[in-house]
């Protein structure tokens, strides 16, 4: 028995690249026609960070990302941060239903005629979001899956919009999560190329969410968990262009794994001492003559897996930069009885080790529910 998901995201250029709203005011909030709460103060919203999410009870992808926007809510609630559904319903009474049958952020309204959505704002094309600055203007608009926590923390930290490439061209992927017994690994195979397709199979799912952050470009990641997400046996499928692994991409697809795992995902970066491993010269030199004292002939393994030697037994943290260096092929011995004579045999194959201090990604991963 499994419950399987695929979600499925396509971002159209024209709707990201125009930007009709930025520098706009915001609305009257006082005036617009409410669903919930009966109605709001002109002062409701001073000093806020308001962020109008335009949707209607019709549109299957708009009642599939509620619930992101109702985690979102929550999650910025004490930093000032707003959220108003803008539905494109004509009816009150049908909303009305609506609210109450489905989870929804605290203040819902309506745009009759579209006449904030089309006419003030100039867009097309739902779900979609704006976000005002506590100056009342938009600093922000596009998807709604593409408005993640990370565009919304770099603006409250700096004031300012991340601003990524990736945004502003036609994107798409698909990401599918199936939840079994630990039993059930069917589907499980390695029948795709790696650089379009990933698949981890990962319990608890705390692996599966550093393996895609990882996989996305989030380089060597720790991970801090804090209490007990769910349990259970994950199969993750996760097709993407590589050349949109954007921080943008990543964390939308962090968020959209955080919504189907029932967690609450961070990242941060704290400064760790690491040991830096670099070629000296071209990966193919690196791994030729290699001393028969130190290095085994058959069979090989990649650096990585030498490293690994290397840290279990130091307990030390090696990080290799270049991907395809450390895929290079070699074997340590376990005759190295310091972790100075294990660095010096590295040398010997021009290769560099450096310790320094890094500011590296962690991963915070919490249970949503539990807050």
């Amino acid at each position: 028995m499994y419950l399987t998901i695929l979600v499925f995201l396509c971002v159209s250029t024209a709707a990201l690249a125009q930007k009709n709203a930025i520098g706009k005011p915001a609305p009257e909030y006082s005036s617009l026609e409410w669903v919930r709460p009966n109605g709001v103060s002109a002062q409701e919203f001073d000093n806020s960070v308001v962020i109008l999410e335009f949707w209607a009870t019709w549109c299957v992808p708009c009642i599939k990302h509620m619930p992101a926007l109702v985690e979102m809510e929550k999650r910025y609630k004490d930093q000032g941060v707003k959220i108003i559904a803008v539905s494109w319903d004509t009816r009150p009474l049908q909303i009305d239903s609506f609210v109450k049958t489905h989870v929804v952020p605290k203040y819902v309204c309506i745009d009759r005629g579209n006449a904030l959505f089309l006419k003030k704002y100039n867009e097309r094309g739902i779900p979609y979001a704006i976000m005002f600055g506590r100056d009342g203007r938009a600093v922000w608009e596009g998807t709604a899956d593409s408005l993640t926590p990370y565009v919304v923390d770099t603006y409250l930290k700096t004031g300012a919009v991340p601003t990524d490439p990736s945004e502003e061209v036609l994107t798409s992927f698909s990401l599918t999560v199936r939840r079994a017994l630990a039993s059930d690994k069917n589907g499980v195979g390695n029948d795709y190329p790696i650089m379009s397709y990933l698949e981890i199979n990962s319990q608890p799912p705390i692996g599966l969410i550093t393996n895609m952050a990882e996989f996305l470009g989030l380089r060597h990641t720790k991970r801090e968990l804090q209490g007990e997400p769910p349990g259970g046996f994950y199969n993750l499928r996760m097709k993407i262009d590589p050349s949109l692994r954007s921080p943008a991409m990543r964390d939308r697809c962090l968020a959209q794994l955080d919504d189907i795992l029932g967690t609450r995902t961070t990242i941060e970066y704290r400064k760790r001492t690491v040991y830096s491993v670099a070629s000296d010269h071209d990966t193919q030199t690196a791994i030729t003559g290699v001393p028969s004292k130190h290095f085994n002939s058959h069979p090989s393994v990649r650096l990585y897996s030498a490293l690994g030697q290397i840290q279990q037994k130091f307990g030390i943290e090696m990080i290799v930069d270049d991907v395809d260096f450390g895929q290079s092929m070699i074997e340590l011995t376990s005759t190295f009885s310091s972790l100075e004579e294990a660095i010096e045999i590295l040398k010997e194959l021009g290769i560099s080790v450096t310790k320094e201090e890094r500011d590296l990604p962690t991963l915070v991963i919490a249970n949503a529910s539990g807050r």
